[in-house]
């Protein structure tokens, strides 16, 4: 991260094809970065000269970590920082992901041997979804901020992906847009917690438990996936559905079936319509 020197002209280019003008610039905040197993990017640790700067690098890593995972033909999915060194307070103060990223080889420093997330997007494997479960049309795209008291942390997030569903009416294959909005808090395990016969209170069902010292974010994320997958999926509105008798799709073409008169006791109620 460069700050520029107070008596230079701010029109000067940081860098140039030579490299890094060190001439009007000082260098305030650095990092290690490499490429995990995964394919995905880590920062080893970020470290500032002055700890006023530690906003700005929060600020700067989220919208470059947001890039990253948002480039056309995108190879990174992931992209998080190690806890370790002087890397700002508010990334540490993250849950901790489970399995850390791992180094393509060679042995990366001690500060990432512990990492937190800094952006992603969500595949249906990395958040255990199965075919029998739904099929997604794409990835998913998950903005979330998390902040925390003590052991408890709060989620809020909002969740964008699309799910590859059938129609209730025609049973024919569409494209299910789903953007959403949510709020959760993780809090630690209880003993209470283990008791069967405790009655849920007002609030509860937005509140999510956790055991250890690491949070698991994703099944969460998992959940508010199949939550958004809707009771009756319609094509469209008007869908017309299919011929009872023949099975023809009567959004495509009409069948030639005729309508039988059925002896229903509510037709005479029907007639006053007419």
């Amino acid at each position: 991260m460069l700050k520029r020197k107070g008596s230079r002209d701010p029109k000067v280019a940081a860098k140039t094809e030579a490299g890094i003008n060190y001439d009007d610039y000082d260098i305030v905040g650095q990092a290690y970065a490499w490429k995990s197993q995964n394919g995905n990017l880590v920062f080893d640790s970020w470290e500032n000269l002055r700890p006023q700067d530690d906003a700005v690098a929060v600020k700067m890593l989220t919208e470059f970590s947001r890039r990253a995972i948002h480039e056309p033909n995108h190879a990174i999915f992931r992209v998080t920082i190690g806890t370790g060194g002087r890397t700002p307070k508010e990334f540490q103060q993250r849950p901790r992901i489970k399995t850390p990223e791992k180094m393509i080889q060679g042995e990366w420093y001690g500060d990432s041997s512990s990492q937190v997330e800094i952006n992603s997007i969500e595949t249906a494997r990395s958040l255990g979804i199965t075919p029998s479960d739904l099929i997604l049309d794409g990835d998913v795209h998950i903005d979330a901020m998390v902040s925390r008291q003590g052991r408890v942390f709060f989620v809020d997030a909002a969740l964008r992906t699309a799910l590859h569903i059938n129609c209730s009416r025609c049973a024919g294959e569409f494209s299910y847009a789903v953007d959403t909005q949510f709020h959760c808090q993780e809090e630690p395990v209880k003993k209470t917690d283990l008791e069967l016969d405790v009655p849920l209170q007002k609030g509860d069902m937005d509140i999510d438990k956790y055991a250890g010292d690491e949070v698991e974010l994703n099944n969460l994320f998992r959940e508010q996936v199949m939550l958004a997958m809707p009771m009756h999926p319609l094509c469209k509105t008007d869908c017309l559905g299919l011929c009872p008798k023949c099975g023809q799709n009567l959004n495509i073409k009409k069948c030639d079936c005729r309508e039988e008169e059925v002896n229903n006791p509510f037709s005479v109620i029907k007639k006053l319509f007419e």
